[in-house]
């Protein structure tokens, strides 16, 4: 979910390829940066920043100077300064991306997910469990709108090669799409639990992409508040969550890119505080093959890209994985049952724009002058 723009000028584009992200990879890791105290350009608040590559995209972590009274007995007690303190913060949250990197790389042998896919029943970490676990319950949630076993097809699917399985092999492979054909369980011994996935049907593949920023969002949000930094701004390749406020009476200011506008320019803008925002477009990883337009958002009854009236799908909510999780499902679902269920979810919030740029949005959210806004 890779294009929410924002006002500092955020502007992350996925251009790595696939095939040579790994050794890319490597190189933009010892190249991570920590920015020291530069300016908001609208806002003049001083800020840290941590930038790099990891998830096939471009990521920023931004801690703002504004809330010291939270944090000021932690680097008091450790005899401190107020950079070293959010340096350090930024170094553990580089290693934090790191190995959730390391986990969930669909395509590296020694990641959890490789050996899901591989071994089909397998040990794995803890926290590979638990993003499984959520997966499936938001999948009977959404009644299967939203399934990471579409891996089983997102697998053929290459925007910059042109390449998607034929309609007879993904045919052959609709039966292996099913969050139900996965099975999770633990085994405990010595006061030591081990946690295992298993993979019930033969050609199921799962794929984290449409949950992971989301769910490692969460966790940055979290750490840092547990570090007495309550103000940041996490941004995963365009998984937004904007937490706390800039300042004081200061929101922040978020846009919505318009669908195949090539400046990349705002449709519209959220102004929100303490809330994460992220949007699913066929705009972000598509191509054109008689005359088709092929994009990234699949349909798992179907194990082909969506077919529907819609450009891109925007939710604004409290947690991050699960507003990943609902931008590709409400895009899945469409208009009609999408509104009807995320009104049912409580604070959260949706924009759809459809292909002739217009907007349906739910019941909690107002708009004035373009500015979007919950009530």
């Amino acid at each position: 979910m890779n294009n929410l723009n924002i006002n500092e000028k955020v502007d992350f584009k996925n251009l790595i390829n696939i095939k040579t992200m790994t050794v890319l990879l490597m190189i933009v890791i010892s190249v991570i940066i920590i920015i020291a105290v530069p300016k908001d350009i609208n806002t003049k608040i001083s800020y840290e920043e941590l930038t790099g590559f990891y998830f096939d995209t471009y990521i920023s972590v931004k801690l703002y100077y504004n809330d010291k009274d939270s944090y000021n007995k932690i680097i008091k007690d450790a005899n401190q300064t107020d950079k070293e303190y959010f340096t350090e913060k930024l170094n553990d949250i580089n290693k934090m991306c790191a190995n959730y990197h390391n986990l969930w790389d669909k395509n590296n042998p020694e990641s959890d997910i490789y050996k899901i896919n591989t071994l089909r029943n397998t040990a794995v970490d803890e926290e590979t469990y638990k993003i499984i676990e959520k997966s499936v319950e938001y999948s009977s949630l959404t009644k299967g709108a939203f399934d990471i076993t579409l891996g089983t097809v997102t697998t053929g699917f290459n925007a910059s090669e042109k390449k998607i399985y034929n309609e007879e092999k993904i045919s052959g492979l609709l039966d292996d799409i099913s969050y139900k054909s996965i099975k999770l369980y633990t085994f405990s011994e010595s006061g030591k639990t081990t946690y295992y996935v298993e993979l019930l049907s033969e050609e199921t593949l799962i794929d984290l992409g449409s949950i992971a920023k989301g769910y490692i969002a969460d966790e940055i949000s979290s750490y840092l508040k547990a570090s007495g930094i309550n103000n940041a701004l996490i941004s995963l390749g365009g998984n937004i969550i904007a937490a706390g406020s800039k300042s004081q009476n200061v929101p922040y200011i978020i846009g919505v890119q318009k669908p195949f506008d090539p400046a990349g320019s705002n449709i519209a803008t959220l102004k929100i505080n303490d809330y994460s925002v992220v949007t699913s477009g066929i705009y972000e990883r598509y191509f054109e093959a008689d005359g088709k337009l092929l994009h990234h958002i699949f349909s798992p009854k179907t194990g082909m890209p969506v077919e529907n009236n819609l450009y891109s799908v925007t939710v604004i909510g409290k947690d991050s994985d699960m507003c990943d999780m609902l931008s590709t499902a409400l895009f899945v679902m469409g208009i009609s049952d999408g509104i009807k269920l995320i009104n049912s979810l409580e604070d959260y919030h949706c924009i759809y724009i459809d292909n002739e740029f217009k907007y349906t949005y739910s019941n909690e959210l107002e708009l004035e002058n373009g500015v979007f806004s919950i009530k």
